[in-house]
Parts: structure tokens; sequence; C-alpha cells
């Protein structure tokens, strides 16, 4: 009969290390949530061109809907919200509902904008976290004898 023995060295340091990853990633993941937010999303928002006006349109337009876009943090959520009123009624609502039937068709949907660029999101998150995990590899290597 053959018995053999497993060794591991080095275990605490891996686990100190992977701690160390776990605890600065949920500022990471906001950072690059906004990161994003403002690159993605903000940058497609800054030149979406409105519709043309409807025919016999009385309404004059301000402006204020584009505007209004706004990316931020609260806590640990990053946010993409318009300050106009009624801006869900031209865009919709943050799950996609809510456009009135005169913009529906000719504006946007916000929410399937934000879901067109959400493959960037993923992108970028797993870039995060191989840096995050990167940047702890070689006190990795070395506590574990390069093993």
């Amino acid at each position: 009969m053959n018995r053999f023995t497993v060794s591991v060295y080095g275990q605490r340091a891996v686990a100190n290390n992977l701690r160390g990853a776990a605890a600065s990633m949920p500022r990471q993941t906001t950072n690059t949530a906004y990161d994003w937010a403002q690159q993605h999303v903000m940058r497609q928002l800054s030149v979406k061109p409105y519709p043309a006006p409807r025919p016999k349109q009385r309404y004059r337009r301000t402006g204020r809907l584009g505007r209004g876009w706004r990316a931020g943090v609260r806590g640990s959520s990053v946010y993409i919200e318009n300050e106009a009123p009624y801006a869900g009624y031209v865009v919709g609502d943050g799950k996609g509902q809510r456009q009135a039937w005169m913009h529906r068709g000719r504006w946007f949907v916000m929410r399937s904008m934000v879901e067109q660029q959400r493959p960037q999101l993923n992108r970028m998150m797993n870039a995060m976290i191989e840096r995050q995990f990167a940047m702890r590899g070689p006190s990795l290597e070395r506590a574990t004898g390069g093993a």
C-alpha cells in the first residue's frame, strides 16, 4: 500500500492576502461601477440627439432633459438619474416602463441603453478583480514558495 502526505505551506499568508483583497473589493466595485457609468452611459447620453419634433408640435424644447442627467454614488450604490420631473415619461423608468405613448418609438428607453452598455461593465469588473489579485500575487507566491 502506498502512502503519501500533503503539506501546505503559507496558507495563513494566502488567507491574509485574500482577506485584504476582499476588504478592498466593495470600494473598488463601487469605483468601477461609477467609472463605467461616467465613461459609457453618461458619455452616450451626452451625445444622444433629441428626435425631430412631432408635426404641429407646440411645445418649445428647453433642453432640460438632456442637461438633467447625473451619475453619482450613494453609500455603495451607483445611480444614474435625470433631474427633469418628466424624464420617466420621455425615456421610461428604471424598469424600462412608463414611457408615454407619444414618446414610444421616437425616444430611446433609458433601461435599454444601460443594458447595451452592460458588457463594458462586466469587462471593467473582471479587469478590476484581476488587478486586485495581481497586486497581491507576488506576496502570495513568496508565501507559498511559488506553488
